[in-house]
């Protein structure tokens, strides 16, 4: 019997989305910024999003972390 496969959006699927960016971006020594822990799970859910934050401040995340 296989377990249900957690929803990016719970506890589970973003200590999930946090091990993976540690593994696969390790220039990220602090991870994701909380903003972006938010709302990653979501467009990993299908949901659209709108962000408003400063130049350099990371959005490409939220394009970029779904492709790993």
């Amino acid at each position: 019997i296989m377990a249900p496969v957690p929803k990016w959006t719970d506890p589970i699927g973003s200590d999930i989305l946090k091990q993976i960016i540690s593994r696969r971006v390790p220039q990220w020594p602090n991870g994701l910024r909380d903003y972006q822990l938010e709302n990653i799970p979501r467009v990993l859910a299908g949901q659209n999003i709108l962000v408003f934050t400063a130049t350099g401040d990371g959005k490409s995340s939220f394009y970029d972390i779904p492709l790993l």
